[in-house]
This record gives C-alpha cells, sequence and structure tokens, in this order.
C-alpha cells in the first residue's frame, strides 16, 4: 500500500507520529543528497567553462596574451622582452660584417635584327644605321633565384720531381695534396656534406624532402648516405659540444632547464625526452629515455652553484628544492599564463593581478646592467611583489571551489618561494622564456621529421642542435661556423676548435683592432 494512503487511513496517533518523523529525515537526506549533487554539477561546470576558456584561448586567441578590458596597453610578449639578461657575450657585429646579397651586374643590349625592327616602328628604312650612346644607360635593381645545382668533381693531383735528385737511388718525387673530404675514402666533399646537416637541423628538413630536392637537381642519393655524412660532420663538432655546456655552466649566469618528447622511430628502441640548458653562453642539448628530475641532477654534475630557473615540473623540485649549492627558481610567465587562460571567465579578478605582472616585467626593461637591475628590483620590483602577494591572499577566500581562478592563484601560492629568488639575486630573469627559445629547435624538429630513427640519431641531432642554437645566440652563421670548425679538425685532428662564443669573440675583437 502506497505511504500516503496509509497515512490516510491510519488512526493510532504514535504511527502517524512515527510516520512524520521518518517522512522529516527522508525530506532532510535528500534535500542534502540534492544539495551534492548541485554542488558537484557546479564544480564540474566550473571545470569545463575554464577548460574551454583555456583551449579557446590556446586554440584562437592572440599568442601576445596582452590585458583584455584595458584601452591603453603596451605589448607583453615576455619572448620579445629585452633586457640584460639577453644580452649576448660577445660583441655585437658590425652593421657592415653582417651578410648581404652578392651583387652581380648584367647588360643588356639589343640585337641588330631588334634594332631594325624599331627603326620601321618609327617609320625609317631597316637598314638605317644605329649608334650607342657611350656612357648612357637606365639602371634597375631587383633580387633573382640562383638555381642549386650539383657538380661531380675530378680532382687531378699533379706530380713533381726534384731536378737535383734526379737519376739518384732516392729520386724526390712529391704529389699536390687531395681535397679535404668528409672522410677518408667518401665520394662527397665537405662542404656537400655540412649543406645536407645545415638543411636538417637549422632548417628543419626531413632527409626524404632534402633527398626530393637534390633530385629535382640532377643527383640521386639515398637517404641513408644523407643520414651517414651528417653522423661524419657531428663527429668533428663533438668535442665542441662539450666544451659549450662548459661554459655555459661556469659563466656565472643563471642556468635555464626544459625538456620536450623526442620520438624514436624503431619498435626496438623507447621514446625519450630532449633535454635543454640554456643563457647567454649557449644552449647544450641532451637525449634521454626518461623525463625523471634526476637527469637534471646529472645535468648539472655535482660541482655547479648557482641559480636554475624553470618551469612548475615536480621533477626539478623533487632534486633542488632542499639543495644548499642549486637555487630553485620559478618563471612568471607561467604565473601570468595560469591568469591569461581564464581571463574570459574572470575578466574583473584576473586583470587586477595582470596589471601588476605587467608593472614587475616593466621595471626590468630600466637596467642598463646588474648593478642597476639590482636597486631596481629592491626599490620599485620588491614592493609590486608584495601588492601581488596580498592580491593572491585576499582572492584566495574568495574564490568558488576549485575553480579555474583558485588554480591559478594555488599556481602562484605553492611556487611562490622559487618566484621570489630573483628579489635578491639579480642573475635571475622573471621567465624561463630563454630555455623555451630554445626547446622550439627540437619541437621544430619533431614536427617536421618526428625524431629520430634510433637512439645514436637522436645524439647526433643534440650536437648539431647544441652548435645551431649556440650560434644564433652571438650572431654568426652556423653554416660558415661548422664548415670552419670541420675543416679544421680534418686538418688537425688534435686541434681544439673554438666555441661559437670564443670564435665570436675573437672576430669582433680583430675586426676593431683593424678598423
Amino acid at each position: 500500500m502506497p505511504l500516503s494512503n496509509a497515512i490516510r487511513n491510519e488512526k493510532d496517533p504514535e504511527i502517524l507520529v512515527s510516520l512524520l518523523e521518518h517522512c522529516g529525515h527522508e525530506i532532510d537526506r535528500l534535500n542534502k543528497r540534492i544539495n551534492e549533487i548541485e554542488k558537484a554539477n557546479l564544480k564540474e561546470q566550473l571545470n569545463l567553462d575554464d577548460k574551454l576558456c583555456a583551449l579557446n584561448k590556446q586554440k584562437f586567441g592572440k599568442s601576445s596574451e596582452k590585458l583584455e578590458n584595458e584601452e591603453v596597453i603596451d605589448r607583453l610578449r615576455s619572448d620579445d622582452v629585452k633586457t640584460v639578461h639577453c644580452e649576448s657575450l660577445a660583441p655585437a657585429p658590425k652593421t657592415e660584417e653582417i651578410k648581404k646579397l652578392k651583387e652581380i651586374t648584367v647588360e643588356t643590349k639589343l640585337t641588330k635584327e631588334e634594332l631594325q625592327d624599331i627603326a620601321v616602328e618609327y617609320g625609317y628604312p631597316k637598314e638605317s644605321e644605329w649608334e650607342e650612346l657611350n656612357g648612357f644607360y637606365d639602371e634597375s635593381d631587383f633580387v633573382d633565384i640562383k638555381v642549386e645545382s650539383y657538380v661531380r668533381k675530378k680532382v687531378k693531383r699533379f706530380k713533381y720531381r726534384l731536378k737535383a735528385s734526379k737519376g739518384s737511388e732516392s729520386e724526390v718525387i712529391v704529389t699536390a695534396p687531395t681535397a679535404l673530404k668528409i672522410m677518408p675514402g667518401s665520394k662527397y666533399g665537405i662542404d656537400f656534406s655540412v649543406d645536407v646537416a645545415v638543411k636538417k637541423h637549422l632548417y628543419h628538413l626531413p632527409l626524404e624532402r632534402i633527398k626530393a630536392i637534390m633530385k629535382s637537381g640532377g643527383l640521386t642519393i639515398a637517404t641513408n648516405t644523407l643520414y651517414s655524412l651528417t653522423a661524419f660532420v657531428s663527429f668533428y663538432l663533438e668535442s665542441v659540444a662539450v666544451r659549450i655546456k662548459e661554459e655555459i655552466l661556469t659563466n656565472g649566469l643563471c642556468l635555464h632547464l626544459d625538456e620536450t618528447p623526442w620520438p624514436i622511430n624503431n619498435s626496438k628502441q623507447d621514446d625519450g625526452y630532449m633535454w635543454v640548458m640554456s643563457n647567454a653562453g649557449g644552449s647544450f642539448y641532451q637525449f634521454e629515455p626518461t623525463r625523471s628530475g634526476k637527469v637534471a641532477k646529472e645535468f648539472l654534475g655535482s660541482d655547479y652553484e648557482g641559480p636554475i630557473l624553470t618551469d612548475g615540473y615536480s621533477g626539478y623540485k623533487s632534486q633542488f628544492k632542499k639543495s644548499k649549492s642549486v637555487k630553485l627558481c620559478y618563471c612568471w610567465a607561467h604565473v601570468r599564463r595560469k591568469f591569461t587562460d581564464i581571463q574570459k571567465n574572470y575578466p574583473k579578478e584576473t586583470l587586477q593581478v595582470l596589471k601588476l605582472i605587467k608593472k614587475l616585467f616593466k621595471v626590468e626593461h630600466k637596467a642598463n646592467n646588474f648593478e642597476e637591475l639590482k636597486a631596481l628590483r629592491l626599490k620599485e620590483s620588491a614592493p609590486i611583489v608584495e601588492e601581488i602577494k596580498t592580491w593572491l591572499l585576499k582572492n584566495k577566500v574568495k574564490v568558488r571551489g576549485e575553480s579555474g581562478l583558485e588554480k591559478a592563484i594555488n599556481y602562484a601560492m605553492n611556487h611562490w618561494g622559487g618566484l621570489t629568488v630573483f628579489l635578491k639575486d639579480e642573475r635571475v630573469p622573471l621567465t624561463n622564456n630563454e630555455a623555451e627559445r630554445s626547446i622550439r629547435q627540437s619541437v621544430m624538429g619533431r614536427k617536421n621529421f618526428y625524431g629520430s630513427r634510433s637512439i645514436n640519431g637522436a645524439d647526433v641531432t643534440t650536437i648539431f642542435y647544441t652548435i645551431v642554437e649556440s650560434c644564433k645566440k652571438v650572431e654568426l652563421d652556423p653554416k660558415h661556423y661548422i664548415l670552419m670548425a670541420v675543416k679544421e679538425k680534418i686538418k688537425d685532428k688534435n686541434k681544439v676548435v673554438l666555441t661559437p662564443l670564443e670564435y665570436a669573440t675573437k672576430l669582433r675583437q680583430n675586426s676593431v683592432k683593424t678598423a
């Protein structure tokens, strides 16, 4: 019998009271359950809204991370920020040293037949005489392309006999030296081999695409051969890469660390990660099969003392948080990104904190050297940091449970110690964009040629990435430098080749002396 009918037919007061109490408990239970469901739905909706906001920002938003709802604003892209931390350790190249296009002069003249036709057009006899106006001409300028082509060089090595030794038992005959090759007995020259390596590791062209380009230029070559040539080139550069790492670790600047996945395209070996260590001294890459924070510790070695700047990856925390020799610092660009990703859902709240972070970045532009930066941070940056801290604590108690805004606030508060190291150490930049710029080299390679076919191939790639990115930091042409380094090592295998930083410094010091 339904409960409602039982209540209507029941006459006993005690039973009715008991039934009413039961109904009351049931109503309380249902109300409680409704509240739980509504709270869960709200939480889920908040998460969905914040995730949707972040995805829309990522896919369709502008990369400038500019503040919305602000009428006048300066650009705030931290990877465009030029501060004292971005200055090269090598002297800047002179304007006239910057590579320019080779200029050639082409003379165009009219043929006898063309001049005869023109005479007829003007009503004169076809046989009319023409004379060239010496010293008079029109001049124009334009850029054209010289199509890439390949040649087979036949080297004739001439022989010479010392006349004085002619007829003697020890007759002296010498032969001119052979042309330099990438390896003894190789069919390919140094310039050709370096060009292949540069096309892949500077311009991110897959070997299959390089092969197709060469075929259109008249050369048929296997991709395995192309890979072997890049491996030969890397052999001469390996010692330079090791010395670049030493320069980065010992130049006294803050170290930047980052890592990104790197595929290994064979069934017998696992994928891994491309790690990068970077600062103004250069960029050093290393392939490892794991993302464990222990790699970062091994990366630095046991002798390193100083600051390192990273993202919020927990692997770094586990290795360096309690270290006495290494100062673990965090990136303000990552903090800002947490708020810009949800800016549309929380326009009023995020605008407040993003304005404060913007002020923090502006201080960095005012310094011309580390001494000025230290004073500016103490005078201007420290009060701004306190304002940000006050804002975080104040809004922490206001936000709804587990919203995107709360997560952004928690991220900043959980990393606060590492975010404020820069106030006491002028070597520490505000962002880890130095490493993120360097890691783009790996990201582009992964996107264009999908990683490496083997771990050995990944190791070869790390050597080229190290050389190429370190050349960029001192405004050297990577191809020119690699050619120089390889040729010097082939001529003398024991020679210590200058690193890009050393080479650029020497070049520009010499240019100053001869000026």
